[in-house]
């Protein structure tokens, strides 16, 4: 859980950082991707297929925002500052 405040964390700092940059169209697409195509599944996989209950829910959504800071890094490091 702490790990995932800590990512929580970073991913609201880059989400700020690329509103200034005007760059909300691909955060907003990154996010919605990460959030739908892939920490969804992984939370269903977990919490039914694998019968982890809450515990897969929280593993499928730390995993989702793992993917979205990593792809908001991908996005920061390629801005024309």
């Amino acid at each position: 859980m702490c790990v995932l405040l800590s990512v929580l964390g970073i991913t609201l700092s880059m989400q700020g950082t690329l509103r200034a940059l005007q760059l909300q169209k691909p955060a907003s697409q990154v996010l919605l991707a990460s959030l739908y195509l892939c920490s969804l599944p992984v939370a269903y996989v977990y919490s039914i297929e694998m019968e982890r209950g809450i515990m897969g829910l929280w593993l499928g959504y730390s995993t989702g925002q793992f993917i979205i800071m990593f792809l908001y890094g991908t996005l920061l490091w390629q801005a024309d500052w």
